[in-house]
């Protein structure tokens, strides 16, 4: 296994430029280096975790001085006072501070970027129970503030659709009220708001909740993983018909049944095509490699500079 040291380049330069981040599903180390290596932004999914998010004002404070940068000099770290969330409390269990983001330089992912994978687990914003609701909308306000206070760029949140127990009018009815009322109160600032499909059937029932919520920073997650074991529908229809409302887009591969996040294969023209279709539908969509193995992480990140896809050092400035 190739080691990646800070410095390595990736020299191979091409015309066409695509946005390239990963999920940081390797350890700390691996994953700097990797960034460092291939001039990658990140995709965090610290803050997608409830036992963070208990305890989110020592973790942002921990992931400002010791994150995947490393140490950052004192005169950077601006301690916020966060109070802890409960249901009592109300929705914001967050940054209430007046402090601005701290100093991102020399951060690995500055030139790609820096997204949060939001929480998800037993979390349903369009719920028929509004404590449940609620509690998504807890949950959600707090890694908003966090990604908010840490200088990330969007937020990844899952739809929360589950065939065969959401109905599919009365689903959108209910999460176009929680993301009118959650983009809100954001008052138009901060990082945008990207909806994930995972066991969605098929995009219509997204791109509605989309326009109708006709926010400027609310737009569409496209999970080419979750869509190719959870929708009938084919991928190029999905792009067709969320179009430019495709803000972020996951790429990993699956056998068709299982949400296994594989790397991407060599063979697989398709799916090098449907990037192509995806930059051509939505210029403006960052890409994020949602791959669990190193090796294949690896593997995918050659072949996408093979493909003349992506061009590897200096692509993302």
């Amino acid at each position: 296994m190739k080691e990646y040291k800070n410095g390595d380049k990736i020299t191979d330069r091409r015309e066409k430029r695509m946005k390239l981040s990963i999920s940081h599903l390797l350890s700390d180390q691996r994953t700097r280096e990797l960034m460092q290596a291939y001039d990658l932004g990140l995709e965090e999914i610290r803050f997608g975790v409830g036992s963070v998010l208990d305890r989110l004002s020592e973790e942002i404070a921990l992931y400002e001085k010791e994150g995947l940068w490393g140490k950052t000099q004192a005169g950077d770290i601006k301690k916020a006072a966060l109070p802890a969330a409960s249901l009592e409390g109300g929705e914001r269990g967050a940054c209430e501070t007046e402090e601005k983001p701290t100093n991102r330089k020399n951060r690995p992912w500055q030139k790609g970027g820096l997204t949060f994978h939001g929480p998800f687990l037993d979390l349903y914003p369009a719920s028929f129970d509004s404590l449940a609701a609620k509690t998504a909308r807890i949950r959600f306000s707090q890694c908003y503030e966090a990604a908010l206070r840490l200088g990330a760029e969007g937020i990844v949140f899952h739809t929360g659709f589950v065939p065969g127990i959401h109905q599919r009018d009365s689903w959108i009815q209910r999460s176009c009220r929680f993301w009118q009322d959650f983009l809100e109160e954001r008052e138009g600032k901060g990082p945008a708001v990207y909806l994930e499909n995972v066991q969605d059937p098929d995009p219509a029932a997204i791109l509605e909740v989309l326009e109708k919520t006709d926010h400027p920073l609310f737009k569409a997650c496209l999970d080419i993983g979750h869509l190719k074991c959870h929708s009938s529908q084919s991928p190029r229809e999905w792009i067709r018909i969320l179009g430019g409302r495709i803000g972020h887009v996951h790429l990993h591969d699956n056998d068709g049944m299982s949400d296994l996040h594989l790397g991407i294969k060599g063979e697989d023209r398709e799916l090098l095509d449907l990037i192509g279709q995806i930059r051509t539908a939505a210029p403006g969509a960052g890409f994020v490699l949602e791959i669990g193995e190193e090796e294949e992480l690896v593997r995918t990140l050659e072949i996408l500079q093979q493909a003349g896809v992506w061009a590897g050092e200096g692509e993302n400035s």
